[in-house]
């Protein structure tokens, strides 16, 4: 989901595939009295750049300007086994490459993207029960996917929560770091005010690709410089959802203009990262051995192989 102020990437994993039916609190979900009851995460693994500390990252003149047409592209990165194990974000603006930053106020975590370091970190750091796990994780998400999806785009705003869980202060009353997911007032966000504040909101979706990983975008520039590794192999790439991994994946790409203030609509500076270098033909364990710009070593000693990280870096592992 996103708006003019804020975004946020999610996973919500089901625990049950096939068709099914559900009876009265038995479904759970968002309106349900048992919120929790259902055999799905309706909280999920999210990702919002604010909450995790980038605040100047996305927004109306930020570093991804959302009052500017702008390429999300987002990977589904599996291992060595095939299984889903990681979710990536980057965006492409005015031919630029960005990355989504590394989360600051997490300690157990320092990365930049949704895997399965991250969403216990996050749960926990955050104080909040971590039902995605619960609800079969990764393992569940890529079961889904593998059941088949139906790509779906809208433009909605919030009975329940006033879409505050996106891009202000939730819980309200929370002076935690963790409730801070955007910079709107507290008392925005009703469904009312928003439609008739803002009857003409809109979005434009095009330039929906699914392909191979890095094979659905362009770009002139990467933010900042960085490093992408580019050698792996089955991938594909797609518009709102995408897997990718050191052996098969897969990558969406969506371009969208959002003239929306305060509905959601769909749904970087970059770090550096020092690493281990060897003065050999073959690069040490945990030494950077791919990516854009990269021009040293490509294999890893043994035991170690290169494991995709993003665009911009890989590393022996």
């Amino acid at each position: 989901e996103a708006n003019s102020i804020s975004t946020a990437l999610t996973l919500h994993p089901c625990g049950t595939q096939a068709q099914h039916m559900c009876n009265g609190t038995t479904c759970a979900g968002t309106y349900a009295p048992n919120r929790y009851g259902g055999d799905c995460d309706p909280d999920g693994c999210d990702w919002n750049p604010y909450r995790n500390g980038a605040t100047g990252f996305y927004g109306t003149g930020k570093t991804v300007d959302a009052n500017q047409m702008l390429t999300v592209m987002t990977q589904f990165l599996t291992n060595s086994a095939g299984a889903l194990n990681k979710v990536v974000r980057y965006y492409v603006q005015n031919g630029v490459l960005i990355g989504t930053p590394k989360a600051t106020n997490i300690p157990t975590y320092k990365g930049n993207t949704i895997d399965e370091n991250y969403c216990p970190a996050e749960l926990s750091t955050f104080g909040e029960t971590d039902y995605f796990n619960i609800h079969g994780g990764f393992a569940n998400v890529q079961a889904g996917m593998e059941a088949g999806m139906v790509l779906v785009l809208s433009l909605w705003d919030d009975l329940y929560a006033n879409m505050l869980w996106l891009d202000s202060t939730y819980p309200t009353d929370s002076t935690a770091p963790s409730a801070a997911r955007g910079s709107c007032s507290t008392s925005s966000g009703s469904p009312s005010n928003v439609e008739s504040a803002n009857a003409n909101s809109k979005v434009i979706y095009s330039n929906i690709k699914f392909g191979a990983i890095n094979s659905t975008f362009t770009y002139t520039s990467v933010l900042g410089g960085g490093n992408s590794d580019t050698s792996t192999t089955s991938t594909k790439t797609s518009t709102s959802t995408s897997a990718t991994s050191t052996s098969s994946t897969k990558t969406t790409t969506t371009t969208l203009i959002t003239t929306t203030s305060k509905s959601s609509t769909s749904s970087s500076s970059t770090s550096s990262t020092s690493t281990t270098s060897s003065s050999g033909a073959t690069q040490t364990h945990w030494g950077q051995c791919a990516g854009l710009t990269y021009n040293g070593p490509t294999v890893c000693e043994s035991p170690w192989t290169c494991q995709y990280q993003n665009p911009w870096y890989s590393q022996c592992l």
